[in-house]
Order: C-alpha cells, then sequence, then structure tokens
C-alpha cells in the first residue's frame, strides 16, 4: 500500500518496492497545422544557411558555365576573323598578281609608241589594278587590326557589353545557363553528355553531377521524417499551474486530498473515494482535470478502467455530452507531480527480519524476475493501435504546400504565356492595320493616275 505519513504514525513499513508517480492528466486536442507550417515543410530539410549555400553554389556554376560559353563564341569569333584576314591576304595577292601583270602590259605598249590607243588602254588598266590593290591592301590592314584588339580582349567582348544590343544577348545567354543548371540539379541530370563535348566541360558537367545527387539525397532523407505534418496531440493545459491559473477543477484521489492542498493551496480539487473512480467523474463532467498514478493511466489507456465502469452502471459508458466514452482523449502532461512509495506493512517484532528478507529478495533480482514472468498480465494500452497500423501513404492535406508551390510557378507562367499571347496578338493587329492602310492607299494613288491620265488624253484630244 502507499506510505502516507497517516499511515506511517500507525504502522512500521518495510523498505519501499517500488514508488508510483502522479502526473496531470487532462483533455487532448489536435494541434492544428497552419497552412505557413505546411508552405515550409518541403523547405525544412535544410536551414536558411543551407539553402544559401545551394543557391550560391548553383549561381556560382551558372555564372562559371556563362563565361565558358562566351569564352566559346569569342574563340569561334577570332577563328571567324582570322579566316577573313587569310582570304582578304589571298585577295590582295592576287590584285598584286593584277597590278604587276598590267605593268608588264604597259611596259610592252610603251615600246609600240605608234599604238596609242593600246597604250591608253594599258595605263587605264594599271591604275585600276592600282586602286584596286591599294583597296584590297586597306582592308586587310583593317581586318588585321580589328584581329589584333579583338586578341588583346583575351576572354570577353567587353565593349560589346557596353551596347545595348550586346548587352541584352549575354543576359539572355545568361538567363538560360540559369534555367539549365537548375532544370539539371532538379532532375539530377549531367549538364553536358556527348563525344562532341570537349573534355573540360565533361569534368565540369561531372562535378555538377556529384553535387547534385548528394545534395537532393539528403535532402530527400530529411525530408521523408518532415513531409507529413501531422496534427499533434497536445493536452488543453500543460502543467499544474496553468490549471491553477484557470482555475480548473481537479479530481484527486481522498488519500492524496490534504497532500496536494498543502502543495497547491490555490487548486480546486473534487474528492474521488477510490483512485481508479477518477476517470469516470472526469468524463461525468466533475472535473476538467485529475491526478492520477502512472498505473492508472495504464490500466485506463488499456481500457479496463472503462470495461468495470460500464458493468457498473451502463450510464457510465457515455460522457457528460452523451457521447460514447473515450478514455483514450485522456492524457499525461507536465512533469512528476508527486511520487508516492509502495511498501508493506509489517509488526514491530518483524521489521528486521523481513525487512532484511524483503532487502535480499531485491539484491537478488527476484522481482524484476516476477515481473518479467507476469508481464503478459500487465495492461497493454489500446490507444496507440491506430497509430500503429498507419501507412507511410499521404493525403491531401499533407501535399497541401507542394501543390500550392508547384501551382504558383505554374501560375506565373501562365500569366507570362497570357501576356506573350496578348502581346502577339497585338502585334498582328498592327501588321494587318498597317497592311490595310497600305492597300487603301496604294487603291487611292491608282484611282488618282487613273483620274490623271484620263484628263491627260482629254486635254490631247483638245489640243488637237
Amino acid at each position: 500500500m502507499w506510505v502516507l505519513p497517516e499511515r506511517a504514525l500507525l504502522v512500521e513499513f518495510l523498505p519501499a518496492l517500488r514508488h508510483d508517480h502522479f502526473y496531470l492528466v487532462v483533455r487532448k486536442t489536435a494541434g492544428q497545422v497552419s497552412l505557413y507550417d505546411r508552405l515550409t515543410t518541403p523547405f525544412s530539410p535544410f536551414t536558411l544557411q543551407g539553402w544559401m549555400t545551394v543557391l550560391a553554389y548553383l549561381t556560382a556554376v551558372s555564372t562559371v558555365l556563362w563565361l565558358a560559353l562566351l569564352c566559346q563564341k569569342q574563340g569561334q569569333y577570332d577563328e571567324f576573323l582570322e579566316e577573313k584576314v587569310e582570304w582578304a591576304n589571298l585577295d590582295m595577292e592576287d590584285a598584286f598578281a593584277k597590278l604587276e601583270h598590267a605593268r608588264e602590259e604597259l611596259e610592252k605598249a610603251r615600246l609600240e609608241p605608234r599604238n596609242t590607243e593600246a597604250l591608253a588602254k594599258a595605263e587605264s588598266t594599271v591604275k585600276e589594278a592600282a586602286l584596286n590593290h591599294a583597296k584590297k591592301q586597306r582592308h586587310e590592314e583593317e581586318l588585321e587590326a580589328g584581329l589584333k584588339a579583338n586578341k588583346k580582349l583575351k576572354l570577353l567582348q567587353w565593349s560589346n557589353l557596353c551596347q545595348f544590343a550586346s548587352l541584352r544577348q549575354n543576359l539572355h545567354l545568361l538567363a538560360g545557363t540559369w534555367y539549365d543548371v537548375w532544370a539539371h540539379f532538379l532532375g539530377q541530370d549531367m549538364i553536358y553528355e556527348g563525344d562532341k563535348v570537349p573534355g573540360a566541360f565533361k569534368m565540369f558537367s561531372l562535378a555538377f553531377a556529384f553535387f547534385s545527387i548528394v545534395t537532393l539525397a539528403t535532402y530527400t532523407a530529411s525530408l521523408a521524417s518532415m513531409l507529413v505534418a501531422e496534427r499533434q496531440l497536445v493536452g488543453e493545459i500543460s502543467s499544474i499551474e496553468d490549471a491553477i491559473a484557470r482555475q480548473y477543477t481537479l479530481c484527486v484521489p481522498d488519500v492524496l486530498r490534504k497532500s496536494v492542498e498543502n502543495t497547491y493551496g490555490e487548486l480546486k480539487i473534487f474528492s474521488c473515494k477510490e483512485i481508479q473512480l477518477c476517470p469516470r467523474e472526469m468524463q461525468l463532467g466533475n472535473c476538467r482535470a485529475m491526478i492520477v498514478s502512472e498505473q492508472i493511466i495504464s490500466r485506463m489507456h488499456a481500457g479496463r478502467i472503462f470495461e468495470a465502469d460500464c458493468k457498473q452502471n451502463r450510464t457510465f459508458c457515455e460522457d457528460s455530452e452523451g457521447n460514447p466514452r473515450n478514455d483514450c482523449s485522456l492524457i499525461a502532461v507536465g512533469y512528476v507531480l508527486t511520487s508516492v512509495p509502495i511498501a508493506f506493512p509489517a509488526s514491530e517484532r518483524l521489521v528486521r527480519s523481513l525487512s532484511w528478507a524483503s532487502a535480499s529478495q531485491h539484491a537478488k533480482g527476484t522481482m524484476q524476475a516476477e515481473m518479467r514472468a507476469h508481464s503478459h498480465e500487465f495492461p497493454k494500452s489500446i490507444c496507440d493501435a491506430p497509430t500503429q497500423q498507419r501507412t507511410l501513404a499521404l493525403g491531401a492535406e499533407d501535399l497541401s504546400g507542394i501543390v500550392i508551390i508547384s501551382g504558383f510557378f505554374a501560375g506565373l507562367a501562365l500569366v507570362r504565356f497570357l501576356c506573350t499571347q496578348y502581346y502577339v496578338h497585338k502585334e498582328k493587329q498592327k501588321c494587318r492595320e498597317k497592311i490595310r492602310q497600305d492597300r487603301e492607299y496604294r487603291r487611292m494613288g491608282a484611282q488618282t493616275l487613273g483620274s490623271s491620265s484620263r484628263r491627260m488624253q482629254i486635254v490631247v484630244k483638245e489640243s488637237e
């Protein structure tokens, strides 16, 4: 039995076998998961610093990729200029050859002074060849100067970046690299694949793929335990202090009333004749919380107290509102309020010998062995059965955050699509209006021209 101060005055007790821990028991309520919690659940595997690290890495990858593409285009531009310079050199050599040939013809014509016509033609040919050679040479020098100036930039055409058209093209290329990097990151693909891809780009793609697969695997493993934002079971109050502040009436076993009153003087108390009657009194509405032992909580969640009350009176199968009674809706909250030792009473003559026997059996582990042998008789909770049978399947509420986020981006895409369609429609209308106006002007011009011709014919006939 419990070793209480009043009982300890009347009889001696052996050493305590164990202690009964008393808790505050209240009704549980389902904590509502807010929309903000559901929206932030997909981002919960990483902290803000973690997401910033991922964003910084992807930004760096996009920038490096953009610079690499610009460098590749710059190299192609250099090859194009060099090819143009080579062709210009060939043209200049051809013009020089023609000039030499014309000079030879001029020298031959000078040897025949009587043929003035051939001499004049030769001199004219030399002048044209000289002008053509000078033009080709000037063009070749301009290309050479452009090639040298372009090679001084080495990596990027920063002079072109200052121009609006080139800046716009480069920003469009940067946006394209951003999209490619994010798309391949989320899809766990390699950025560059194929035999024609340079080796440097393959290594770059391999490093990105390693980062992508490790990061997403970590995200998936962490999200698996966070995606289902469950309604956690919480009590109406969380501590005995809350009960005092809200002026709750507590059901307390009659034998513990004085101890509880001494500890919590401002607490409203409803006495239960026996501790196993406290759950019934609470369900009948005589109190809003109760202080009971851990053993009573186990029996209550096993359904044994409910069965005993129903056998005694069918009205005890319902709560104060006439609903079917559910003892699983009562949960323990907070910390241990008090602890009462349990021991056997004994006469003064036998206390010493029985105390020795009890301590000796404790040392041998007899009590623990008996508890293991009869563990099947201990009350087993039936309140956890639905939780144990729950599957990992996700419901509509669990996916609401992901649906809202993806729907937001899909909505942005739809708005852009509608704006593009509206712009194209307006441009088509402008083109149609311009074509209609052009046709109208042409028709009016044709009519004016016809009337003018008719007037000229009339004037001619009158003059005749």
